[in-house]
């Protein structure tokens, strides 16, 4: 099984900044007998039970827990644990080995603990299509790694907003907001070559030209015509570097038909003429300003 590297990327400080890695060992389910006796084990490896059906009983420093369907619990790499089948209602279980980096603190995300290494889901229906989708993907070959991991990422992240605050995840009035930024964004980055007005760009994202304007004043600063018009001239700086264009064709490519008036917006923008970019901007990052203002949605 091949190794996820999970890289957190998140604005809001949630995930940090860390790398995580996950390594699939083994994946398997056991219906257990109602004979079964008690395990006893310090795990090498992280390993998830996902009940499927009946309850047991978990044991864990000089704490007891009986869990049942629904529910989730998590042996940690290193730590002692007992656990063992209700005599008359036996559990069934999915269990999944990982190993990794950074997995204590991962595992803490999905709202686990070496106090409380047991979590109640409420979607259960969703992760349970999830983790059946996960063990009949997992064979011990490569062919089957890509996909095992694929369904191990939706699982964590199932995980995690079962058991984080529901603001993080929720549909906020800021979460709405962003999506409307985002697809307004990208709308104006794939069709920027176009002679649009802000009220024909509101009327495609069904939006009134005052929320529209309001949205990129108070997110991104910027008219809709001045994003446009630094997107214009972005793409042309990507041809000034890349291309053997003359500035005639380079203004045409981003959709300004007038050679003039590509000049002056250009050293509006950059601060030096065309030309001079061309000369001198080989190491210039085009698109910094989107970067800095963390609207990167080309």
């Amino acid at each position: 099984m091949g190794k996820i590297i999970f890289e957190s990327n998140d604005n809001r400080d949630f995930l940090g900044s860390k790398t995580y890695t996950f390594a699939i060992q083994r994946i398997g389910q056991e219906h257990c007998k109602v004979n079964k006796r008690r395990e006893c084990r310090v795990p090498g490896c992280y390993t998830l039970h996902f009940i499927m059906y009946g309850t047991g009983v978990l044991k864990f420093g000089n704490e007891t827990k009986i869990l049942g369907v629904g529910e989730v619990f998590l042996l940690y790499e290193g730590e002692y644990y007992e656990w063992q089948p209700s005599k008359t209602d036996p559990w069934s279980y999915i269990w999944i080995d990982v190993k990794g980096e950074n997995l204590h603190e991962f595992f803490g995300f999905c709202g686990f603990s070496p106090k409380k290494p047991y979590v109640r889901l409420g979607d259960n229906h969703h992760v349970i299509r999830l983790l059946y989708d996960l063990y009949n993907a997992y064979s011990e070959s490569s062919v089957s790694d890509l996909e095992s991991e694929a369904y191990l990422l939706l699982l964590f992240g199932s995980l995690i907003k079962e058991n984080k605050d529901a603001t993080l995840f929720g549909d906020s009035v800021q979460q709405r907001e962003f999506r409307k930024l985002r697809n307004a964004l990208i709308y104006m980055t794939n069709n920027y070559r176009a002679s649009l007005t802000p009220e024909e760009i509101a009327r495609e994202l069904n939006m009134s030209y005052r929320s529209f304007m309001r949205l990129m004043s108070d997110m991104v600063g910027m008219t809709p015509t001045e994003y446009i018009n630094a997107m214009r001239i972005s793409e042309a700086c990507t041809l000034l570097q890349h291309c053997d264009y003359t500035m005639d064709q380079v203004a045409e490519s981003v959709g300004i038909s007038d050679q003039s008036y590509f000049s002056r917006l250009f050293k509006k923008i950059k601060g030096m003429t065309p030309s001079e970019y061309a000369e001198h901007g080989g190491d210039d990052d085009p698109f910094q300003w989107m970067k800095e203002k963390n609207i990167d949605f080309k």
